[in-house]
């Protein structure tokens, strides 16, 4: 496969991946990838279905999120990209080259374990320090 089109390497998306996808699309229409954190991990459905079908309809070729991209969000992305979703979480390595490519360290929990996505939404929408959240649902997430 050719690379062709712009990486969109993000950090923590506060405006909105939608905005940002926008504004990257002005400079170049054609967004092969995005790569980091979407800002949804206490996304409601509607939501996410919204950004989910926005990034469709920009016809970004792949996906790969993380960081605070949210475990519901991380299901409803892998489930309308398909091949195209790209695990990109703790100790996994993203190539860029010809071919883009992902090499899980760890599965993707949101596709196996439906059951645990209202426990996460819940921990993760507690006020507190976001690693004790995040700690707190990957134990829950687990048992």
């Amino acid at each position: 496969m050719l690379w062709q089109g712009t990486l969109l390497v993000v950090g923590c998306s506060h405006p909105g991946i939608e905005a940002i996808v926008a504004e990257a699309a002005k400079i170049d229409p054609r967004i092969h990838a995005i790569a980091g954190g979407f800002h949804l991990v206490v996304a409601q459905d509607d939501v996410i279905e919204k950004v989910t079908r926005a990034l469709r309809e920009r016809q970004v070729e792949y996906v790969a999120p993380g960081h605070c991209t949210g475990e519901p969000t991380f299901a409803a992305l892998q489930k309308a990209f398909g091949e195209r979703y790209l695990f990109a979480g703790l100790g996994s390595t993203l190539s860029v080259g010809e071919v883009v490519s992902s090499r899980q360290a760890l599965p993707a929990r949101a596709a196996e374990d439906d059951d645990g996505l209202p426990i996460y939404r819940r921990l993760a929408a507690r006020e507190g320090h976001w690693s004790e959240t995040m700690l707190a649902a990957s134990i829950e997430l687990r048992r």
